[in-house]
């Protein structure tokens, strides 16, 4: 199956040839590679960079639409049967697309581990020949506990589209998001467990956002609750939540952070109070 792979660009020119040839090198050669430039301030750089590679479409939005907007415009601009999804400050292991590929069936998404490094850190990679492969995920386990490499994502890319992509209404967490939809409407989402998606820890990243992260976490809970459980409250809904919110709690504690804790006592408030339907 051809294969496309959309990397969004937003603020990587420092990157994103490390990305693009990191796709280029995979042991399954890739048939189309698209560059999203989410009306970045170093874009001209980045269509240099995206042009020096004859594989690449570039794509400039006209607004900044974020991670989600932008990768649904790669994703409704691929020409490939399947598209696989890679950040510009990350990388793939040589062989990840070989492997996702391996295991890609109709009606299933396929993702990986990941292998995480320092910024300046130069991965050594390892040669697979096997892959032991999980497929048991549970919709409200990995809401609550999200077990599911989020930017590795590969799937056909009519299945994406039927799903409707990313929301681009959420700034985070719009991988969960997805992975809890398909879960949710009975596809299968496998996870290769090897470390084929490489991620470069960045102290300036939206995941260090903790309440950015959490504001769009509880949307998407939100969307999902009332997907899983209907729109009325129920005691399973009142359950679902309180394990969310406990988790947050607790986690808000371990990591010392009062503002997301004041955040997670905000919204016991607006979700328990007698007017509010989950």
């Amino acid at each position: 199956m051809a294969v496309t792979v959309v990397i969004p660009a937003y603020k990587c020119a420092g990157t994103l040839r490390r990305a693009i040839d990191s796709i280029v090198n995979q042991t399954h050669p890739v048939d189309e590679i698209i560059v999203v430039d989410d009306c970045s301030p170093d874009g001209a750089e980045i269509k240099k960079i995206a042009e020096n590679f004859p594989r690449v479409k570039y794509i400039r939005n006209q607004e900044n639409l974020g991670l989600a907007g932008s990768r649904n415009v790669g994703l409704y601009a691929a020409r490939s049967g399947a598209v696989a999804f890679l950040d510009a400050d990350d990388e793939s292991h040589p062989q990840r697309i070989e492997f996702q590929l391996r295991y890609l069936t109709p009606g299933s998404v396929v993702t990986c581990n990941v292998l995480r490094l320092a910024p300046d850190a130069a991965p050594s990679y390892s040669h697979y020949t096997k892959a032991r492969v999980k497929t048991n995920f549970s919709p409200v386990k990995n809401a609550l506990f999200n077990r599911i490499t989020g930017a590795a994502l590969m799937g056909e890319t009519d299945l994406l589209r039927q799903v409707g992509g990313y929301d681009q209404q959420l700034r985070a967490s719009e991988d969960l998001d997805l992975y809890l939809r398909l879960l949710n409407q009975g596809y299968k989402v496998k996870k290769i467990l090897l470390p084929l998606y490489v991620y470069y820890d960045n102290a300036a990243g939206l995941s260090k956002d903790r309440l950015k992260v959490w504001r769009s976490y509880v949307k998407v809970i939100k969307k999902f609750v009332k997907a899983r459980f209907g729109p009325a409250v129920t005691w399973r809904s009142a359950l679902f939540w309180s394990l969310v919110l406990g988790k947050e709690w607790m986690r808000s504690l371990i990591i010392k952070s009062k503002d997301l804790r004041q955040a997670v006592i905000g919204e016991v408030w607006r979700i328990f109070r007698a007017d509010t339907k989950l």
